[in-house]
């Protein structure tokens, strides 16, 4: 508990301390050395702590977990994601491990597994719209759009006036009606999505990008 207060995290270090010497091979203790070392802003000795930690007990989940967002901060991607599939392979359900990686995957440029894995935080957090929101960014980015676009219309409905949904519905809908699909239908939702789109945001250059090439149609 003292670790919830930064002003104690010195006196949860020292405790800790005390307790190692005494139970050099207690793996909880090293952990907790490792998260107090965190607190302190030492990242260095809280890397040596966490890996002792992590060698005594395999099994525990946190000691990957804080490793990486040690190297997170370090942009280290594939250091981070390697420790955070190691703490998932621990915990399936560890959400922020999840959102980390998920996050660790866009930046890098994996889409696809940033996709999936955005999509399992949308099953176990289906209240979180940002999970919907990232899956569709990841989808559209890794060219997978029919799938971006099912997702952006998830979003809508969840909230009509959502603007990046909106804007991006407008853009996937426009070049499917150029590609010869829809009849007309296409065009005519295209048209609605960037008209809710302008009422939230209307001098937005992409979006008026978008209203200039749906005028020509």
């Amino acid at each position: 508990s003292l670790l919830r207060d930064e002003d104690k995290a010195s006196e949860c270090l020292r405790m800790m301390e005390e307790v190692i010497l005494e139970y050099p091979n207690f793996p909880g203790g090293h952990t907790l050395v490792g998260l107090a070392q965190l607190r302190l802003s030492n990242p260095a000795e809280s890397v040596v702590a966490l890996r002792r930690a992590e060698a005594l007990n395999p099994l525990d989940a946190t000691n990957p977990f804080y490793l990486a967002l040690i190297y997170h901060k370090r942009q280290r991607w594939d250091d981070t994601a390697q420790l955070l599939q190691r703490a998932l392979r621990l915990d399936p359900f560890h959400l922020r491990a999840l959102k980390l990686l998920g996050e660790v995957w866009l930046r890098t440029r994996r889409f696809k597994e940033a996709a999936a894995l955005h999509d399992r935080l949308t099953i176990l957090q289906p209240d979180d719209p940002a999970h919907l929101r990232m899956a569709a960014r990841a989808y559209h980015a890794g060219g997978q759009k029919q799938q971006a676009e099912e997702r952006y219309l998830r979003l809508v409905k969840v909230d009509p006036a959502d603007f990046e949904a909106n804007l991006r519905l407008a853009t996937l809908l426009l070049e499917r009606h150029r590609a010869g699909a829809g009849h007309g239908t296409l065009l005519k939702k295209a048209r609605q999505h960037a008209s809710a789109a302008a009422k939230i945001r209307k001098r937005d250059p992409e979006l008026k990008k978008v209203q200039a090439e749906l005028a020509l149609e």
